[in-house]
């Protein structure tokens, strides 16, 4: 396991724009020198930072190559990636290396991957999040795009900006990967609902107080068959994850996972938590009832989405709800008129979203000697032939994003307006064992859930947490 004492250290670079790129170099030794050239070599790199274009020689086309690749399911990856990638490069013989036994761990996954790529060394990284990738490209584990992108002139201006300045900023300004798609969120809206309550239409940027405003402008109703609610977040989930979002939006934490310390106590929070029961207690915030009181349920939940049915006037939504709206369009079956526009912010952040992931998020192994082919599948599964291919069977977001425009019809810039929110891109969770983040969520999500059920207090719940929760993380450095 990870030391917790340890905190994940940033990527450090020499700033070749300060004194240092003029210091007199002539009273260097020159054995000095050699060395510290001859150790760029060795990394692949020139003196001045950049990478070798050496490195990046053409592939030559009749030559035989082997290129390891990890993924989650090799199965799974010779249907999205591999079948088409060694269509166009027969000469490239793909070996995938199946993550499956690291999945299967649910203990340390982070010593799990790292067991698995010191013993498998891939030639193609798959980082499985943010926290990863900072981390790999600090410790120099991966290789920097920069050159290459350059050099074969690809667009990255044809990605969403979110994702390459995500990428960018936390590789202290180098590229050290690309994700073939993303996950956002956007607020659908019923325009019929709308129109039909003489209610204006949300907007971009709409703060979370006018959401709430407009949701209440809707009857509730006391027949369930005829109710209309204002609003919802992902099909009714569990509240905790929908206060989770809105605080990460406006950069709050719940837990800091450095120190170790639950933060939920902040006034902030508990403004977030007390408006949205509020709303929800009005009857004006659909949530799913099995959801909140945890029980499973087996049936599809989308079958009794409120908003898929017409009774709901807004939906904070993920583009799952984008595809079934337009499956449902083909076939005629969606009665009324839909648009999107971005999730609400908290105005001291209006740039910043909420929920944001990179899919499928490939790098260059620092030590692969198939640098070419391993950029060859990277480029290919971003570049616009790829894109146009799969944009037509796969459901999420492409980052490419003129196919998914093109295969919905409609302009998704609501899904990557927002600059995503820090706090909700769990950087730093791999120093906390995954089972005691799933116990604290656990904890969490029954107090936010006695709040809406009118059980607790807003004050009661946010202070059981504090104090389960911190007994629970100080337990976790005990036993460490």
């Amino acid at each position: 396991m990870p030391n917790w004492k340890k905190s994940i250290k940033k990527p450090q670079y020499n700033n070749h724009e300060g004194k240092e790129r003029g210091s007199p170099l002539r009273f260097v030794p020159l054995f000095v020198l050699t060395s510290v050239i001859f150790l760029f070599s060795l990394a692949g790199c020139r003196p001045d930072g950049r990478e070798d274009v050496r490195d990046w020689k053409p592939m030559e086309e009749h030559t035989p190559v082997s290129l390891k690749i990890m993924y989650p399911s090799e199965q799974r990856f010779y249907e999205k990636y591999g079948n088409l990638f060694m269509s166009k490069y027969p000469n490239v013989n793909v070996e995938v290396a199946s993550m499956e036994k690291v999945y299967s761990t649910s203990h340390n996954q982070t010593a799990a991957m790292e067991e698995f790529i010191n013993k498998e060394q891939p030639d193609v990284l798959y980082l499985w999040n943010m926290d990863q990738y900072i981390r790999y490209a600090a410790e120099g584990k991966l290789y920097a795009l920069d050159t290459i992108i350059r050099q074969d002139r690809f667009d990255l201006t044809a990605l969403a900006p979110p994702v390459i300045e995500l990428l960018r900023s936390k590789g202290e300004g180098r590229l050290y990967g690309l994700g073939n798609s993303y996950y956002a969120l956007a607020l659908f809206y019923n325009k019929d609902l709308f129109d039909q309550n003489g209610v204006p239409y949300p907007k971009n940027r709409m703060s979370w107080d006018k959401a709430y405003d407009l949701a209440r402008k809707f009857s509730a109703g006391s027949d369930t068959n005829l109710r209309i609610y204002g609003l919802q977040y992902r099909n009714g989930t569990h509240p905790y994850y929908f206060v989770q979002s809105i605080g990460g939006g406006q950069q709050l934490e719940i837990i800091d996972p450095e120190l170790k310390k639950v933060k939920i106590t902040a006034e902030a929070w508990e403004n977030i938590i007390r408006k949205t029961s509020d709303v929800y207690k009005s009857g004006s915030l659909y949530l799913d009832s099995d959801s909140l009181h945890d029980k499973q349920v087996f049936s599809d939940p989308r079958k009794r989405d409120p908003f898929i049915a017409g009774k709901t006037a807004m939906a904070i939504d993920d583009p799952s709800l984008l595809a079934i709206l337009k499956e449902k369009e083909a076939k005629k079956e969606t009665m009324f008129e839909w648009d999107l526009v971005t999730v609400p912010v908290d105005p001291k952040h209006s740039d910043t979203g909420s929920d944001f992931m990179i899919n499928d998020l490939f790098a260059i192994n620092s030590r692969s000697s198939q640098l070419r082919p391993a950029w060859e599948f990277i480029k290919y599964i971003h570049d616009d032939e790829y894109s146009r291919i799969k944009s037509r069977t796969e459901r999420g977001l492409m980052t490419r994003v003129k196919y998914s425009n093109e295969k919905y019809g409609l302009d998704l810039e609501a899904f990557y307006m927002l600059k995503p929110a820090d706090t909700l891109l769990q950087i730093g969770y791999s120093q906390i064992p995954f089972d005691v983040q799933r116990e604290f969520n656990i904890i969490a999500g029954s107090e936010i859930g006695a709040i809406f059920n009118g059980e607790k207090t807003s004050k009661e719940a946010i202070r059981a947490i504090q104090v389960k929760g911190q007994e629970l993380l100080d337990k976790a450095i005990y036993t460490e």
